[in-house]
């Protein structure tokens, strides 16, 4: 059958055909980036020498975790490696925003260095990690681990968590990524200071 624009239609299968094409083309399109990223990138430590077990370098890096076609998560990070034999890629000067369902910021985290798990989704923070929520309240720690299956920040380190006029310190955290329900599991302490007039 022939339409009116002098091209052939082929009906459903050859619309399929023609679909599969385009996104195989893009597909493609999408590893040759990626190839000629890691092919373009220096790969060699200051002696020169290759790592021969790093994989892929990527600067100005950026990874979305979805759920149910809304954003759940974002990562960004000024560089990010992927190493050979390890489901696992390091990340360097990270910066996460945790979205609710609704779609709005619950809360966003900055580290010095972070490691993303390939397998489970979960996000680990590290060296002078900051987590400020929608509503200002701030946790304050040297490590942290985002539990994606739970969705819950979780670390065993001391922290301090300012909220309004409230400091609240201890050991061990459990926390949703808005600060809202904050469980300290050990050497809980809570100090208010009153505002001077």
């Amino acid at each position: 059958m022939t339409s009116s624009t002098g091209r052939t239609d082929f009906g459903p299968i050859g619309r399929k055909r023609s679909a599969f094409r385009r996104m195989s083309v893009g597909i493609l399109s999408l590893v040759l980036s990626v190839l000629l990223l890691a092919g373009c990138t220096d790969r060699s430590d200051s002696s020169g020498e290759v790592d021969p077990e790093e994989n892929e370098v990527a600067e100005d890096f950026t990874l979305t975790q979805t759920f149910e076609g809304k954003k759940a998560w974002v990562l960004k990070a000024e560089s990010a490696k992927s190493y050979r034999d390890e489901n696992l890629i390091t990340v360097y000067r990270p910066h996460v925003e945790f979205y609710s369902r609704e779609g709005e910021i619950h809360s966003t985290l900055v580290s010095d260095s972070g490691v993303y798990y390939l397998e489970s989704s979960d996000i680990k923070a590290l060296g002078n990690v900051v987590v400020v929520s929608a509503d200002s309240a701030i946790l304050e720690t040297d490590s942290l681990k985002w539990l994606s299956g739970d969705e819950r920040i979780r670390t065993e380190g001391s922290v301090r968590v300012t909220k309004g006029k409230t400091v609240i310190t201890g050991d061990g955290l459990v926390s949703d990524p808005g600060l809202d329900s904050i469980k300290i599991e050990r050497n809980f302490r809570a100090e208010t200071s009153e505002q001077e007039m």
